[in-house]
């Protein structure tokens, strides 16, 4: 995703109270991740992949209202460089908050269990399986850190899904923060690391429905935050 500096992206941080719009970005996020390869892993049902996912992301974005951030694109680029104001999130980023001192994990979504086997069915194993794997190589030993969960946009080239994700970097780097990703593929891999995140040490396998190697592999990945320039450090020490 290419993004224009000079462009008002209307970047949205939602509210405890705003579930409403959370759904929203819940839908712009399901709707993009349906045709990646680990969507088509966890619900082999092109007829039901599309409002189970919606469903689950819509559960980690409610999640992260209280133990994250949502935050949301509201504008879309025209042609002529002016921008529109649309009534719908463009693209949407859901970020979970590991930044306590002890790094403790988040706890999972109230009814975690009952919600995944009401809204996922004969995939529920699937779903559970894909987060178990996610907690079992989250790098808490990393310090304090925020997780990316979802980042998608409505349109690719647009501008907008980067733009999101350059405006939490810069929080974070403000805030001497760490970030984590688990990137879906190769090219999602490639697109961060523009962004200075790099490789962990392992990869995240999803094991094959056929008993021939993995079906599909992901990318752990981590961003370490950047230093303050240095008429910020000159700054802070005069202070």
């Amino acid at each position: 995703m290419s993004v224009v500096q000079d462009i008002d992206y209307g970047i949205v941080h939602l509210g405890a109270n705003e579930k409403h719009l959370s759904l929203l970005a819940a839908a712009v996020i399901a709707a993009r991740f349906q045709s990646l390869a680990t969507t088509e892993w966890l619900i082999t049902d092109r007829f039901q992949r599309g409002g189970i996912m919606l469903k689950n992301v819509g559960m980690w974005a409610e999640h992260a209202l209280v133990h994250g951030e949502v935050h949301i694109a509201t504008t879309m680029p025209l042609p002529d460089g002016r921008v529109r104001k649309t009534e719908v999130p463009q693209a949407a980023a859901i970020w979970l908050h590991y930044d306590e001192p002890d790094t403790s994990p988040v706890p999972l979504p109230d009814r975690y269990h009952e919600r995944i086997a009401e809204d996922c069915g004969e995939y529920v194993d699937n779903v559970a399986e894909l987060d178990e794997l996610f907690d079992k190589h989250h790098p808490l030993d990393r310090g304090p850190h925020q997780f990316l969960v979802f980042l998608a946009s409505m349109q690719d080239g647009s501008g907008q899904g980067t733009a999101l994700l350059r405006h939490h970097l810069e929080v974070l780097d403000r805030r001497a923060l760490g970030a984590h990703l688990v990137a879906a593929d190769e090219r999602s891999r490639d697109l961060y690391a523009r962004h200075g995140f790099e490789m962990l040490d392992q990869v995240l396998e999803l094991p094959s429905r056929h008993g021939t190697g993995p079906d599909h592999v992901m990318y752990p990945m981590w961003r370490n935050p950047l230093p303050p320039p240095p008429d910020d450090e000159a700054g802070n020490s005069q202070a």
